[in-house]
């Protein structure tokens, strides 16, 4: 027995879409991954969207393909090799699998009798065609896109940050560690200016300082490529000041000069501040002369006792502050740094710091010569902070600030040729992101009515007897009738009235 190729095609196409589909669904299963409520595929959405559009139409054209193999299937339910209806029921019903339009299948479902059963078949594949527009919009609002930076290939490299080792330990005459330094207490320098002001500025090529965790870092600056980690060696300061203006006795002497002699906690320190119209001094009280060894040594943390002075006329100031009898505002500060090298990591802007070692003593007098190499510089960019008169604002922001000329002038003691510089390159993955809820609705709704379908066209083929031939050109008529209409139409009909279509 010849089958109508028609019918046959629509229950082969519509098997091998389900199984297609399902299997699309798996493997796109397999590639993404659910985090929380949403799904991920490392993909850019522009593609993925063009992919749940070409799905959608794919379901959509398969379904319309298969209204003959779902009439058939729906006829062999019924065991029925005939229609019986009026001429006008049964045009209607054949517009409706034509042209599925949306007016003339609503007209048909309708109509009572076998052609409601049928109009009422075409019009649920008409409203898949609708759910499945609806959902793929849902799923194109509901989806965002988003980049993704991931490690790449992994550059060593031979630059790296390492302190000098020919610091000296006698502190009172040397030229070592990027400094030259004549009788301490009148006379100081660096011997590579344009390094330390880049440095201080942060504008340097090879270096940069990083604030972070109260203190600051020197570590080397990113490299030229975009790296998505890069890790070294590098140097720590934690700075801190504290206001000692009250427990020094801070005082006005004359109209431009502050005097303070403070207690033994603070080292019997005494001294002016203001002669000759100095911003700052600085007296360092960690270190400690072994005349015996002629070698200086000192702790860490380093300790300072820093006094800074502004004109800044008459203003609101807390008893932090100090003025004197010609209205300038002074400061007397207890400052401690400590010092000591790390080992770092940063990864996307963020940085992760371990421990390495402590500095040498000799490193450390090195780092105690530079607190006052640059200190004026220092408490110029804190001005604006002093005229507010809050001292306890004033001095965490000088602290540092008073870091940050301290490394600053300390960086002619490091080399830039160590080992241990390494990089990892950025890649940049896009991302799509789905509420999982779209992403189960669509998976529904292009699977399950498949599948229904496709087991209503198989139904069709279960029964072999003549009539079901009957049957499957019936179906081929209702939706196809230019090419059927002389075969079943013209030499089987002889009435248009009831039972149109007789028993062959």
């Amino acid at each position: 027995m010849q089958k109508p190729g028609v019918i046959v095609q629509g229950i082969i196409f519509g098997w091998v879409a389900f199984f297609l589909i399902v299997a699309l669904t798996i493997l796109a299963g397999i590639w993404s991954q659910i985090t929380g409520f949403n799904v991920a595929w490392n993909l850019r959405i522009g593609l993925f969207l063009t992919a749940v559009t070409v799905t959608t139409r794919f379901i959509s054209t398969a379904t319309a393909f298969m209204i003959p193999a779902i009439l058939a299937g729906m006829l062999a339910f019924d065991q029925k090799p005939t229609l019986n209806g009026s001429a006008k029921k049964l045009c209607q019903l054949m517009e409706a699998s034509m042209s599925r339009g949306l007016v003339s299948t609503g007209k048909a479902c309708f109509y009572s009798g076998q052609t409601q059963k049928l109009s009422i078949a075409i019009a649920s594949v008409l409203v898949l065609q609708y759910v499945l527009s609806a959902t793929d919009l849902y799923l194109h609002v509901a989806a965002t896109g988003r980049s993704q930076q991931l490690p790449g290939e992994r550059i060593s490299s031979t630059r790296a940050l390492k302190i000098a080792t020919n610091c000296s330990e006698k502190f009172l005459y040397y030229d070592t560690c990027g400094q030259w330094i004549g009788l301490a207490s009148t006379a100081a320098g660096v011997s590579d200016p344009v390094k330390t002001l880049e440095v201080y500025r942060n504008v340097s090529k090879t270096l940069q300082v990083w604030r972070a965790d109260g203190g600051l870092y020197l570590l080397q600056s990113p490299p030229s490529e975009k790296a998505y980690s890069y890790s070294g060696n590098g140097i720590y300061l934690k700075p801190s000041c504290e206001s000692i203006s009250k427990i020094c006795n801070l005082r006005s002497v004359t109209a431009h000069v502050l005097q303070y002699q403070c207690p033994e906690s603070f080292w019997f320190a005494n001294g002016t501040v203001g002669i000759q119209d100095e911003l700052f001094t600085v007296n360092l009280t960690s270190p400690t002369y072994d005349s015996v060894r002629n070698k200086t040594t000192t702790k860490n943390p380093i300790d300072l006792i820093v006094s800074a002075k502004y004109s800044l006329g008459s203003i609101n100031h807390d008893s932090g502050f100090a003025t004197t009898d010609g209205g300038d505002l002074g400061i007397l500060m207890h400052c401690q740094i400590f010092a000591s090298t790390i080992e770092y990591v940063v990864t996307l802007g963020s940085l992760k710091v371990n421990p390495s070692r402590n500095l040498t003593n000799a490193q450390l007098l090195a780092i105690a010569s530079a607190t006052r190499l640059m200190t004026q510089r220092a408490t110029s960019d804190v001005m604006d902070i002093a005229f507010k008169g809050n001292s306890t604002l004033y001095v965490s922001e000088f602290a540092q600030q008073f870091a940050q000329v301290t490394i600053a002038s300390f960086v002619g003691a490091v080399q830039e040729n160590g080992d241990g510089y390494n990089y990892v390159l950025e890649v940049t993955q896009d991302e799509t992101i789905v509420p999982l809820s779209a992403v189960l609705l669509y998976i529904v709704v292009i699977t399950l009515p498949l599948l229904i379908f496709s087991s209503v066209g198989l139904c069709s083929l279960r029964n072999c007897s003549a009539d079901v031939r009957i049957n499957w050109i019936l179906s081929e008529f209702l939706c196809a009738p230019q090419r059927l209409f002389y075969q079943a139409f013209i030499e089987k009909h002889q009435d248009w009235g009831e039972g149109a279509f007789p028993d062959s």
